[in-house]
C-alpha cells in the first residue's frame, strides 16, 4: 500500500490524496523507489510544489534523494545510518554527526505543548550532490539514539527548526489513515485473491473516505450519533476518561453515525433492495379435454 495524506498543521485536518495497492511481481510494479516517485509525481501535478513532503526512514534511499534534488522537491526525511553525509570536511553517518553536534535549542515535541526536547541544527551535503546544502536536525528525546531529520528546506533559527520537528510528528496522520482504512472500512477482512479486485476495493474505499472529508462540515448530527453509540459501552466510557479528546480525526464517529442512520432506515429502503418474489406455478394434473386453472403460490 502506498498512501499520500495531507495534514493541515494549524487545523489538524487530515485529507487523503492517494491510496494505491501494488504487489510484486506484477506488470505495473518495477521497484519500491519507482512506486514512491510515481505517487509523488502524480500528487505534485495536482497540488504543486509548495508543500513539504514528510517521509519516514523507509524513504532514505540514494535514488530518491537524487530525484528529489534534481526536481527541487521540499522533503523532510528521518535518516538512518546507511549513508555518509558531508559535514565539516568529513564524511560521517547520521549518528556520528549527532554525537558531536551540540543541541542548543529546546521545544515541545508536538504541536500544542507536551514534553520538551533539545535539538540542534547544522548544514550537511550528500555525496552525489555536494553543491546543494541540506538542513540536518538532531533531536535528543531521552532514548538511546537521537532522532535525525534531514530536509531540503533550509532552517536558520529555532522557530524554523521547531516547525520541521512538528511537521515530522504530523506524519502520524498517515498511520491514522492506515488504521482508519483497516478498522473503519474493514480492509483487512477482504478475502479477494486477484490484485485487480483489491485495487478496485481500495479505490472505492478512498472515494468513500473522500466523501466523509467533503461532508465533515455538515456532519454534526452524524458525529453526535456516533458519540452516543460509543457511550453505550462502559468500556468505551472508561477509555474516553483515560485518553484525551482528539477532534483532529473525527471520521470514526462520522462513519459510525452513517452506519446507525442506515440501520434505522432499513425498513424504509428494504423494498428497494429486495427483489420481488417470482411466482412459481404448481404442477397440476391434466385430463384429456379438460384445462385446469394454474395455482400460484
Amino acid at each position: 500500500m502506498i498512501s499520500v495524506v495531507a495534514r493541515n498543521g494549524q487545523s489538524g485536518k487530515t485529507v487523503p490524496l492517494l491510496l494505491k495497492a501494488t504487489a510484486y511481481p506484477s506488470d505495473s510494479y518495477h521497484s519500491e523507489n519507482n512506486e514512491i516517485i510515481s505517487a509523488m509525481s502524480r500528487v505534485r501535478q495536482e497540488v504543486g510544489n509548495d508543500h513539504l513532503w514528510v517521509i519516514d526512514r523507509g524513504g532514505d534511499h540514494s535514488r530518491l534523494w537524487k530525484h528529489w534534488l534534481k526536481h527541487e522537491y521540499q522533503v523532510l526525511v528521518r535518516v538512518t545510518k546507511q549513508r555518509h553525509w558531508l559535514w565539516r570536511n568529513h564524511a560521517l553517518n547520521a549518528q556520528a554527526i549527532a554525537k558531536q553536534l551540540p543541541c542548543k535549542h529546546q521545544c515541545s515535541m508536538r504541536r500544542g505543548g507536551g514534553d520538551k526536547v533539545k535539538f540542534g541544527m547544522t548544514t550537511v551535503r550528500i555525496a552525489s550532490a555536494p553543491d546543494q546544502p541540506l538542513t540536518m536536525i538532531v533531536i535528543r528525546h531521552g532514548r538511546k539514539e537521537p532522532m535525525v531529520l534531514v530536509s531540503t528546506r533550509r532552517a536558520y533559527g529555532r522557530r524554523q527548526g521547531m516547525a520541521l520537528i512538528h511537521a515530522y510528528m504530523d506524519r502520524w496522520a498517515v498511520e491514522e489513515g492506515y488504521r482508519f482504512s483497516k478498522q473503519g472500512f474493514g480492509l483487512e477482512g477482504v478475502m479477494a485473491r486477484k490484485l485487480s479486485t483489491i485495487k478496485n476495493l481500495v479505490a472505492m474505499m478512498l472515494l468513500a473516505w473522500s466523501f466523509l472529508v467533503e461532508q465533515e462540515p455538515y456532519a454534526c448530527e452524524l458525529k453526535e450519533r456516533g458519540k452516543a453509540d460509543k457511550l453505550k459501552s462502559s468500556r468505551a466510557k472508561k477509555k474516553r476518561r483515560e485518553t484525551p479528546k482528539s477532534p483532529r480525526f473525527p471520521y470514526y464517529t462520522i462513519l459510525k453515525g452513517w452506519q446507525i442512520l442506515f440501520a434505522q432506515g432499513k425498513n424504509a429502503i428494504a423494498h428497494w433492495l429486495r427483489k420481488p418474489k417470482q411466482p412459481t406455478p404448481q404442477k397440476q394434473p391434466t385430463l384429456p379435454g379438460l384445462l385446469l386453472p394454474t395455482v400460484w403460490e
